[in-house]
């Protein structure tokens, strides 16, 4: 996450939605274990459905994201004024998203159902999770946009385990 920070940082990004979506959700999406399962993602979906979701999830460390940098705080100020409880059910949507999708993903790598790229499937799934939380977004301001092509460079991560397909 480091030098996913470091690189939107550089580029201005640090304010964009999609930008500090990927920072928090990408280097989980990348560890998959040696069959392409993400049981992280599918133990971390089991557990919260059942213990809950809030803006406390997930959190960026202060020791990886540096002292100035709240994603939290960034993506609630991103909402055009949401109340705490309206962004709590925003990132709610945003987690369970990315956890199901995940968890899906991994059957159906396990199942050897065809898949798309992971890039591609990232890409669409950091879309969606984006439209979700600026969904009620009263200013036009902050609409979703199409992706781009400034894009994260996904080798600032080190991802543990295999790539996924």
């Amino acid at each position: 996450r480091r030098g996913m920070i470091a690189e939107a940082e550089t580029a201005g990004m640090l304010g964009d939605v999609r930008t500090l979506l990927e920072i928090t959700y990408r280097p989980m999406a990348e560890v998959a274990d040696s069959t392409g399962q993400y049981t992280y993602a599918r133990f971390l979906h089991q557990t919260l459905l059942y213990r809950g979701i809030s803006s406390r999830w997930p959190i960026v460390p202060p020791e990886v994201a540096g002292p100035n940098l709240d994603i939290a705080r960034r993506l609630h100020e991103q909402t055009g004024g949401f109340s705490k409880a309206k962004f709590d059910r925003h990132i709610e949507a945003v987690a369970g998203l990315y956890l199901a999708s995940m968890s899906a993903r991994g059957l159906a790598v396990a199942q050897r159902q065809r898949v798309a790229p992971f890039e591609v499937f990232f890409d669409d799934l950091l879309s969606m999770m984006t439209a979700a939380l600026l969904a009620g977004v009263p200013s036009q301001a902050h609409a979703p946009q199409p992706a781009r092509a400034y894009r994260i460079d996904s080798r600032a991560t080190k991802p543990t385990g295999r790539k996924s397909r």
